[in-house]
């Protein structure tokens, strides 16, 4: 009898002669790469299955137009420092972002200036 008064244990194995409930069977499918993503192979084909060209000329339009609005804060002699981004230095910076993650180095300065720009833009938001 237990300490509950009610259980009562056994010292003899249950019979294996029962049929195991289908809730209870762990079913193993090994992970295969399913449809369209067959044909990619690299790591940037595989990004691009998530995030499209078009999706990134938003991200490149919107950080333009916050750099027009900060540039006029600068003086000439420190314009350089606001200068407006390309498609490509986005998807830099996002790689930077993606290995810094991979690398778990979440306290380290990734990009620099252009991520204190980003945050501020994603702060007006």
């Amino acid at each position: 009898m237990g300490k509950d008064g009610t259980t009562e244990w056994s010292t003899v194995v249950p019979t294996k002669n029962k049929r195991t409930r289908s809730c209870n069977i762990i079913r193993t499918h090994l992970p295969c790469v399913r449809r369209e993503s067959k044909n990619y192979k690299t790591p940037i084909d595989c990004f691009q299955l998530f995030v499209t060209d078009d999706m990134l000329e938003i991200v490149v339009e919107n950080a333009n137009k916050y750099i027009d609005i900060v540039s006029v804060n600068y003086s000439d002699r420190d314009k350089y420092k606001v200068e407006r981004t390309t498609l490509s230095e986005i998807i830099a910076c996002i790689g930077l972002l993606y290995m810094a993650g991979v690398f778990k180095s979440n306290r380290q300065m990734i990009c620099g200036p252009m991520m204190r720009l980003a945050w501020r833009f994603l702060d007006l938001q």
